[in-house]
């Protein structure tokens, strides 16, 4: 169809199934997310979200979290296509890191700690310039610990004037 309403005046009763539906414009409300047996999201797809200002982020993820016992990727994709095609690059991001998240989460132990890494050091590849703050705080501290303590020098004979922080920088970087 071409445009999908779906704001009920209250809870629905049973199961919303929107399995294999193919929308253009897609409109909601935190009734439909409430519904008392869940929402059937498999295949879902629609192109555009009509109400992205009115309801956040957060907001849309939580209600994803819910009717979603387990993990899987396409709602999240599909709603970060529909950011995307609304021209909110920002959200689409959001919502493919809370993706990665919750992919993770539900991880075994050596997953859960490789997501974490990941998420704290490059935002799971979405936050590349976390690694250039990384960088930056290796590099500070290299100084500062060789500042301190300063290696000895290689050659007795020539003694060039060390410097901490340009030995720090060229031991971090390739």
């Amino acid at each position: 169809t071409q445009d999908l309403d779906l704001r009920p005046a209250g809870r629905p009763g049973g199961r919303v199934r929107l399995a294999q539906a193919h929308v253009g414009s897609f409109t909601d409300s935190a009734l439909l997310w409430e519904a008392v047996d869940g929402i059937d999201l498999d295949g879902f797809d629609y192109q555009k979200l009509n109400n992205t200002h009115v309801i956040d982020t957060r907001q849309r993820l939580a209600w994803l979290e819910r009717v979603m016992p387990d993990f899987a990727p396409g709602p999240y994709e599909q709603l970060a296509a529909a950011y995307r095609r609304g021209g909110e690059e920002e959200r689409s991001e959001q919502v493919l890191m809370a993706r990665q998240r919750r992919r993770y989460a539900e991880s075994n132990l050596l997953g859960r700690i490789w997501g974490a890494l990941q998420r704290w050091t490059v935002g799971y590849g979405y936050r590349p310039w976390l690694a250039v703050c990384w960088l930056i705080f290796f590099a500070a501290l290299g100084g500062v610990w060789f500042a301190a303590h300063p290696p000895p020098p290689v050659d007795e004979g020539q003694n060039p004037v060390f410097n901490p922080w340009l030995f720090a920088a060229d031991t971090l970087l390739p």
